[in-house]
């Protein structure tokens, strides 16, 4: 939607980003992986189900500070999609974007980016378990 705002280098992102996931779990532990995963999947449904109100109350100001949040906190999940969506749409607010416009690209990767997620958990928990150390 906003192909004025993305730079023809930039490059398509993925949903998950599995070797960043692979990187941190190595370097905080399994367990505590899986626990910052699990809140931060909570934490991101509530600001994304927050940006619908914002938008809805065309809160300009509020939603731009909450789309920054998004940003951080996709970009921890190693849900890099959402987090460069949720960056385009902060920039685009910035030039007088309207709040729903903003948000509709960003929302219709919420589902697809939570599946991913939820999918990679049970998958590296399933292995843990085949795994055990």
């Amino acid at each position: 939607m906003f192909s004025w705002m993305r730079s023809q280098a930039e490059p398509t992102r993925p949903i998950l980003d599995h070797s960043y996931l692979a990187r941190l779990s190595q370097f905080i532990g399994e367990a505590e992986t899986w626990e910052l995963l699990a809140d931060g999947m909570l934490e991101l449904t509530e600001r994304l189900a927050r940006a619908r109100h914002l938008a809805a109350a065309e809160d300009v100001a509020e939603l731009s500070r909450l789309l920054h949040d998004i940003t951080g906190t996709a970009g921890h999940l190693g849900l890099s999609a959402l987090s460069s969506e949720a960056a385009i749409g902060q920039r685009a607010l910035a030039q007088d974007a309207k709040c729903t416009a903003v948000l509709d690209p960003l929302l219709a990767l919420e589902d697809p980016s939570m599946n991913a997620l939820k999918a990679y958990c049970r998958d590296e928990q399933a292995g843990s378990a085949d795994n055990p150390e």
